[in-house]
């Protein structure tokens, strides 16, 4: 019997779970958000020209605004909490950030 073989299975690198809850806390913080704002961190493959090949994109959902986007270009296990607070400052030049629609 042939196994099966997903064209479109990623095995996560040891870590991911555990620095995306970090990234979260990192972004709950600075933007000082309460426990009920949902936060989702994401590692993303990017095939834009001039873009790496995995890009971090953090969501914050808040019941009474809209939903922010903040792009980092960087894999979520190498990005850290200065990437994090330059992207939601808006500073970083390899980063953006914006408003997504509902």
């Amino acid at each position: 019997m042939s196994k099966f073989l997903n064209p479109f299975y990623y095995e996560r690198p040891a870590g991911v779970p555990a620095h995306a809850a970090k990234l979260k806390s990192w972004v709950r913080v600075a933007l000082r958000l309460d426990k009920k704002t949902v936060i989702s961190v994401n590692d993303l493959a990017c095939n834009q020209p001039h873009c790496p090949p995995r890009v971090t994109v953090i969501l914050v959902l808040q019941k009474d605004g809209p939903a922010r986007k903040f792009e980092i270009h960087k894999a979520l296990l190498d990005t850290n909490e200065q990437d994090v607070l330059l992207a939601i400052s808006g500073q970083s030049t390899a980063a953006s950030s914006g408003e997504t629609r509902n």
